[in-house]
């Protein structure tokens, strides 16, 4: 994406299953996506509005650490450190939480881009009224126009978007066709023999980043 000189310090991060890291150019493909997954209807009604099949980014702004969190939280690399996934309520033991067990927890990595090296496709669009799209395109059902007006604000400029970036007013995504997980300048991993697999692969400033527990809420 065209650099943004005064937005220069903004980052875009993206988690992804260690699994599925290479150190390469991917396109989005909804092959890639299980047929199963309850996320393939919203990712192609969306893909349907923008033309393309999306890649999710957040962006975030590393000199505001509250901004910075609620762009990280989006992307979902906590969800691999909480032991809580749900509950369930049995006759013999009434609510319960569901807990994973020791094998069971996933591993994320998450990628961070300068603007830099954001494919110019790139499509901005407000997060909190993605989420409020999502039971209408579960459930078949119409979506109010001032939701999906909100969603894009086609009026707004690059450059407003990045100001709502900037100083959190809007937590902003993006959406993009392609990503070039070799522009990363930064990785975080859950320990390190994932840190030293994904070195041994290209990939630079990989670092170990677990989260607290309050910070996967």
């Amino acid at each position: 994406m065209k650099h943004f000189k005064k937005f220069g310090h903004l980052r875009c991060y993206h988690t992804i299953e260690v699994d599925s890291v290479s150190f390469d150019r991917i396109e989005a493909d909804p092959r890639f996506t299980a047929d199963d997954s309850e996320y393939k209807p919203l990712y192609f009604w969306l893909g349907e509005r923008l033309g393309f099949y999306p890649i999710f980014m957040a962006i975030g702004n590393p000199d505001v650490t509250e901004i910075n969190q609620e762009a990280i939280r989006t992307t979902g690399y906590a969800n691999q450190f909480g032991r809580t996934i749900g509950e369930e309520w049995t006759p013999e033991h009434g609510d319960r939480k569901i807990r994973r067990q020791k094998g069971e927890f996933p591993n994320y990595a998450m990628l961070v881009f300068p603007l830099s090296a954001i494919d110019e496709r790139v499509v901005f669009n407000d997060y909190s009224q993605w989420e409020d799209c999502h039971g209408a395109i579960w459930n078949d059902m119409h979506i109010p126009h001032s939701t999906r007006t909100g969603l894009f604000h086609k009026s707004w400029s690059r450059s407003k978007w990045l100001r709502h970036a900037h100083c959190g007013s809007t937590t902003v995504q993006l959406c993009v066709p392609a990503m070039d997980m070799r522009q990363a300048c930064e990785v975080w991993v859950r320990n390190r023999p994932t840190k030293k697999r994904l070195e041994a692969m290209g990939f630079r400033n990989v670092v170990v980043k677990r989260l607290s527990l309050s910070q996967c809420d």
